[in-house]
């Protein structure tokens, strides 16, 4: 599903991570689609971000995002929470589908394992269940 990134490795003994920078919308990368840059870290570094928590989707139904100026092909669910995510600010971000190279089945493994950790020390968690519907208002006034 994702395009190759060309990842670095990551160094396991510092708990290492990626974060995505979510680039704001009125950027010159992100006007039309969402843009982030990937950074490096360490859970032992104490970095702050936000961790999304979403729907994958359908394999089958992806569009691309730019990361680090490279075309990332994404689902369409994950397009859209970023696409919502936007701000006028950056943001940074865990997002597993992108910060891990789910290609690399050592990688994938180590940092599977690793994922109640990243979400334990986000400062939030962000639940994206998809885009809004007609009635999704009513049902959750419904709810309250």
């Amino acid at each position: 599903m994702s395009g190759w990134l060309g990842y670095q490795n990551l160094d396991y003994s510092r708990r290492a991570i990626r974060l995505l920078e979510l680039l704001p919308a009125h950027h010159h990368l992100s006007k039309f689609r969402p843009a982030c840059r990937i950074l490096h870290t360490s859970l032992d570094e104490d970095p702050s971000f936000s961790a999304l928590s979403y729907v994958w989707g359908s394999a089958d139904d992806t569009t691309i995002v730019l990361v680090d100026k490279r075309p990332f092909r994404v689902t369409r669910n994950l397009f859209d929470a970023l696409i919502g995510l936007r701000e006028t600010e950056t943001i940074t971000i865990w997002i597993d589908a992108i910060c891990i190279n789910q290609q690399d089945k050592k990688e994938k493994c180590i940092q599977v394992k690793m994922t109640r950790s990243i979400y334990k020390r986000a400062a939030n968690v962000i639940f994206w269940l998809g885009q809004q519907e007609q009635h999704d208002k009513a049902a959750v006034r419904l709810m309250n």
